[in-house]
């Protein structure tokens, strides 16, 4: 095991030629091999095989799976399938682990990276919008309506003369949210969410192949001198490829081979990679990259499993460090493209940031308006129950009973469809009751339709509950009258009171 030096790399400026112009290009040139650590409690990393992209009608790849991502809005993985014939192009994986197709598109070989824009990203692109490269020369397609609407030539970069091998979003806002677009000739492309006006910021020379890439956060205390830069892996120099917005390219030569993709953890959502060998998506939970959350994770096609590096900052230089396989590990056979999603697929659950939590409570709704207001108290120890089935296709089924103040929490809950019920206790009737911030039908007893996304938190899920009203007789009495009146007189007195103070109206029978 080696340490780090002092300084691991220097830094000198050179000048290149690219089309007739000046090339702003840096190298950072190692003085030795960067630090290459294992961590015995933190650097496993356990893959489990999450599905088959073989599985579902009409989805047996040709060549296999290349690349996925997360849409969001569906709550599901997209793949990108590698084909020659009229296989489809994309296919949805379900948190259930099923695979069918998801656009119309068919026949493309393509060996490419793509991505879906998510709420609330800079840039003002719509959610669940899906862009990617084609087979054609500098051309980016665009996917809408979860897959039924697909323009193969949303743009087509000017001048551009060889094939993307990636496109992906900016969501820092560093570039404006913009689309990057790496092609092959090493050019590197802006596109805003119009598609109008595609700017060309960088030429990266010397790499006659071209990965996919990320865009890092501008926290130099963290990424040293990636921070605030494209990140491009570039399999041809062994190397990541750092562009800054003023379009300086800085080569940073990590010396691992057949480099494939790289991005910022997140801690927050579980590994998805594809083994394209073996048609099959693979799966980390996210508690095994915790560790390194933020850092930079690289995998390589080519070198030993689980060919996943770390790559962080120390301070002072940067370092790599190898992952290892955890226990019961499922092989691998040769990376391709990986995401990040918040998502369980399969056996994989999701993770505890991607769980999520319904909460409300039962109370005493004095003047029955379906609101819990001051003065209203909450009601213990009353049966509640949750019902439901995940987007995995597990059912569920969970009880608990209030606490004193009336409330209740079902916590640790997967994305999924759920219904809450409640019991009447002895003495009460059914009131108002009135679904929470997650949506659903409140009825009587129960709310039903409550949708859960990964991470949802839901509250103010309220059953009202009603005190029956008093009803008071007095003894029939015969009324003072003649005595020959027929049919005789007699006096009945009925009242009732509510507890709760509500209007009361009633008929004698």
């Amino acid at each position: 095991m080696s340490r780090p030096t002092a300084s691991l790399f220097r830094s000198r400026r050179t000048t290149h030629r690219h089309s007739g112009r000046r090339d702003r290009r840096h190298r950072i040139d190692l003085l030795e091999p960067l630090e290459r650590r294992i961590v015995l409690n933190n650097g496993a990393v356990t893959l489990i095989n999450v599905a088959t992209a073989s599985d579902g009608p009409g989805s047996a790849p040709n060549d296999g799976p290349i690349a996925v991502a997360y849409d969001q809005p569906l709550g599901a993985l997209i793949l990108l399938n590698v084909s020659t014939d009229s296989k489809p192009v994309f296919f949805e994986v379900t948190p259930a682990g099923t695979v069918s197709p998801f656009s119309s598109l068919t026949g493309w070989r393509l060996d490419a990276d793509f991505d879906i824009a998510r709420p609330g990203q800079p840039g003002g692109w719509t959610a669940g919008d899906l862009y990617s490269p084609t087979p054609t020369a500098g051309q980016i397609a665009k996917i809408s309506n979860n897959g039924a609407t697909a323009n193969t030539d949303w743009v087509t970069l000017p001048g551009e003369t060889a094939g993307l091998s990636a496109v992906f979003f900016d969501r820092t806002g560093l570039f404006g949210g913009d689309l990057i677009a790496v092609a092959r000739s090493g050019n590197v492309w802006r596109i805003n969410a119009t598609g109008l006006n595609p700017t060309k910021i960088a030429t990266i020379t010397g790499s006659a192949e071209l990965e996919s890439g990320t865009v890092v956060p501008n926290n130099p205390g963290q990424y040293g001198p990636l921070a605030g830069t494209i990140v491009v892996a570039d399999e041809g120099q062994a190397a990541l490829d750092a562009i800054t917005p003023a379009g300086t390219v800085t080569l940073v030569n990590l010396g691992i081979s057949h480099l494939e993709r790289v991005q910022v953890v997140d801690p927050t959502e579980n590994f998805f990679g594809i083994d394209q060998d073996n048609s099959v998506i693979l799966g980390a939970a996210a508690a095994d990259l915790t560790w390194m959350g933020g850092d930079l994770l690289v995998n390589s096609e080519g070198t030993a499993s689980p060919a996943l590096t770390r790559v962080s900052y120390t301070g002072a230089a940067l370092q790599t460090q190898a992952l290892t396989l955890g226990p019961g590990s499922a092989t691998l056979s040769r990376w391709e493209k990986f995401t990040f999603a918040p998502i369980g697929v399969g056996p994989l659950v999701p993770p505890a940031a991607g769980m999520g939590s319904l909460a409300g409570s039962v109370y005493d709704d004095l003047n029955n308006d379906g609101r819990q207001q001051p003065g209203e108290p909450g009601i213990d120890g009353v049966t509640v129950t949750l019902t439901g089935t995940t987007t995995q296709g597990n059912a569920v089924t969970l009880s608990t009973t209030t606490g004193a103040s009336g409330s209740y929490d079902f916590g640790h809950l997967w994305p999924g469809t759920y219904s809450i019920l409640k019991s009447t206790p002895a003495g009460s009737i059914e009131g108002k009751d009135t679904h929470g911030t997650l949506g659903g039908t409140a009825g009587i007893g129960r709310i039903d339709g409550i949708t859960m996304t990964p991470g949802a938190v839901g509250t103010g899920y309220l059953f009202g509950l009603d005190r029956p009203p008093h009803f008071t007789t007095t003894p029939v009495t015969q009324a003072s009258s003649p005595s020959q009146q027929l049919p005789r007189p007699y006096v009945y007195n009925a009242g009732a009171t509510d507890p709760d103070g509500d209007p009361l109206t009633f008929t004698l029978l």
